[in-house]
């Protein structure tokens, strides 16, 4: 089953929210199911076609960022891969974002948004 926009989650840290609002403060979250969960599958052309998302600290690359812990890491790497992790959707569910924001949190600017190709890829190789 492909899942739209109007679909809501029925487990997780956004129990009960639906996809759309999901995309809408936490698109790091679909990214995450999309590559954790075996069947989870959205479609991707309309949650594209919603609103630019309202994030906060969204890293595109987010799912592609780990070191090496097997050899010594430059203090470089480091920075590199703090600047590359999404902490705060990492912690915070959909309700908690949208209160950050409400208190006045930066939220990142986007003129556009499109899900990662990686993303893309995978969630199209499922069935």
């Amino acid at each position: 089953m492909i899942l739209k926009p109007h679909d809501y989650i029925n487990f997780g840290k956004n129990t009960g929210k639906l996809l759309s609002e999901i995309y809408q403060y936490q698109p790091s979250y679909l990214e995450y199911l999309i590559l954790k969960s075996e069947n989870f599958k959205i479609d991707i052309q309309a949650f594209e076609k919603l609103p630019i998302p309202t994030t906060i600290g969204y890293r595109e690359n987010h799912f592609n960022n780990s070191i090496d812990i097997n050899r010594e890491v430059s203090e470089d790497e480091i920075w590199k891969f703090i600047s590359n992790t999404d902490t705060t959707n990492h912690f915070y569910n959909v309700d908690q974002i949208k209160e950050l924001i409400d208190q006045g949190a930066q939220v990142d600017s986007f003129t556009e948004f499109k899900f990662p190709m990686h993303i893309v890829e995978f969630n199209n190789s499922k069935k």
